[in-house]
């Protein structure tokens, strides 16, 4: 990366983080949800963005919970996970790290709670007519008995964001995840 260039960055999973320029990704979908009736009084938040790298298509998925815009309390612990989704995983394999990052902040105290939310939001951001993060067949899945607890979650976010999703959109959810 150049100096001067725009950078971000972001915490992953694993514990490391990774700095990307802010010019070779573009977002994809973002989701987020406060407390309060205002946001920038708002003390709690989430959000969950979905990054694509220009170049390659890869993907990022990440998010934060904790303190928002109107808070800022010291004694509090807010927390940032990260996955990275490859190409050739497509749209499926971004669902399942939105359910991740969801999972992973809705132990954060206070805020939670709303990550769940935010990961419906940024579901419903997906674009049906995207062509990188919506594959053109569906993608088979791991039969029922097998799933985790991730695509439990995965399946209550996706029921509960239907209401936000254009038809066509919940028509391609149902086929990626039932692996019809």
């Amino acid at each position: 990366m150049s100096e001067g260039m725009r950078t971000r960055v972001i915490a992953m999973a694993d514990g490391g983080a990774v700095r990307i320029a802010v010019s070779d990704w573009e977002l994809v979908a973002n989701g987020e949800n406060y407390r309060g009736q205002y946001e920038y009084r708002s003390l709690d938040g989430a959000q969950i963005k979905v990054l694509r790298r220009k170049q390659d298509g890869r993907v990022i998925v990440y998010g934060y919970a904790g303190d928002w815009n109107g808070g800022c309390r010291t004694d509090r612990v807010s927390r940032q996970t990260g996955f990275f989704v490859e190409a050739a995983d497509g749209w499926a394999g971004i669902l399942r790290a939105i359910a991740r990052v969801a999972e992973a902040l809705s132990s954060t105290e206070s805020a939670g709670d709303l990550a769940n939310t935010a990961a419906r939001y940024c579901i419903a951001c997906l674009r049906a007519d995207d062509p990188v993060s919506v594959p053109a067949e569906p993608v088979a899945t791991e039969p029922v008995a097998a799933r985790s607890a991730s695509s439990t979650t995965l399946a209550s976010l996706l029921i509960e964001a239907a209401t936000y999703c254009p038809p066509e959109l919940q028509e391609r959810i149902r086929g990626a995840f039932a692996g019809q």
